[in-house]
């Protein structure tokens, strides 16, 4: 299963792998640069985040099972019965963070994945016999997939923004991370014949759901932000220093900028006051140091680099600096 430490590592840098040398401008990536990762779509939908796209979240299979649809010797398709019933959506829309069962995987599940969408299998079909006895034959119920799924901290859910704001200032406070597309792979999720006892059924499991509770998750994040820190996937500190990196263009980077916007630079509070390792990469950059020693590394480009007072190290990289 598809980790926050493995999604982390592929968002910030590309690689399941945290690199040895964090202060490498190479870490700097093009905007338009993107990541992919496989996760195996039958364990993803048994174990995984899909757990809870079970027949009863779908208002379709509610109505078809609860309402009375005429019988006839030919099975309804999936639009058919939306038509019956008026409804111009037959999938089901939730977000991760309302969602909690019995496996501790709340916070690991929102943050990886919180917004998705699901869908019956196009090929199901309504079946409602002469006697009245319905059932769903060759069901499914699969990601929905023409939207491209990814990882990173956008998003439109209201409650999402709020956590991504949060989450991003201590994931990637030099927003070097870049957008990870998820893909499923693997055979694809059995065909079964789905029956008014199933449905049953999973009433009583989806009445068995939890929703949000912002304190749990509040508690779970800042545990997972801590790991992350402290197995050197976030630590963007080398030598106790903080390490800011500009972008493929021309930036302007200022090292005092982490003493006085602790609230932009949460994780780099505590050594706020050693100095700063400031990397510009490419383009024709300004680093700008603070009061004592500091590093500062142009790249290419040509670069103004100001080290202010302390014993500054300088390197400018190719281009007239």
């Amino acid at each position: 299963m598809l980790s926050a430490k493995d999604v982390t590592n592929l968002f910030l840098y590309g690689q399941r792998s945290t690199p040895v040398d964090l202060s490498e401008d190479k870490l700097i990536r093009p905007v338009s640069a993107e990541g992919s990762v496989d996760i195996d779509l039958q364990e993803f939908m048994k174990n995984g985040a899909g757990r809870f796209a079970i027949g009863s979240q779908f208002e379709i299979i509610q109505k078809f099972f609860e309402s009375d649809v005429p019988a006839r010797d030919i099975a309804y398709t999936k639009q058919e019965i939306a038509n019956i019933f008026g409804l111009d959506f037959f999938g089901w829309d939730m977000q991760q963070w309302n969602y909690r069962d019995g496996t501790d995987d709340y916070a690991e599940r929102v943050y990886i994945f919180n917004s998705q969408a699901y869908r019956i299998s196009d090929d199901a079909r309504f079946v409602v016999n002469s006697s009245g006895e319905k059932s769903i034959i060759n069901f499914a119920i699969e990601p929905i997939t023409n939207i491209q799924e990814n990882f990173d901290f956008v998003s439109t859910d209201f409650i999402a923004a709020i956590g991504n704001d949060y989450l991003e200032k201590r994931i990637d406070p030099s927003r070097i991370g870049r957008i990870v597309n998820i893909k499923y792979v693997g055979e694809s999720i059995p065909r079964t014949t789905y029956r008014k006892s199933d449905f049953d059924a999973d009433i009583i499991k989806r009445n068995s759901f939890q929703g949000l509770d912002l304190v749990k998750l509040k508690v779970d994040i800042d545990s997972m932000l801590t790991n992350l820190f402290n197995t050197g996937v976030t630590r963007f500190v080398e030598g106790n220093k903080p390490i800011l990196y500009g972008t493929t263009n021309a930036d302007v980077l200022w090292g005092a900028d982490l003493f006085q916007k602790g609230y932009i630079f949460p994780t780099f509070v505590p050594y706020r006051h050693n100095g700063a390792i400031l990397i510009g990469g490419d383009g024709n950059d300004t680093l700008n140091g603070t009061t004592v020693a500091d590093e500062l590394w142009g790249g290419n480009g040509n670069d103004n680099l100001n080290g202010d007072f302390g014993d500054d190290f300088f390197s400018g990289g190719k281009g007239n600096d």
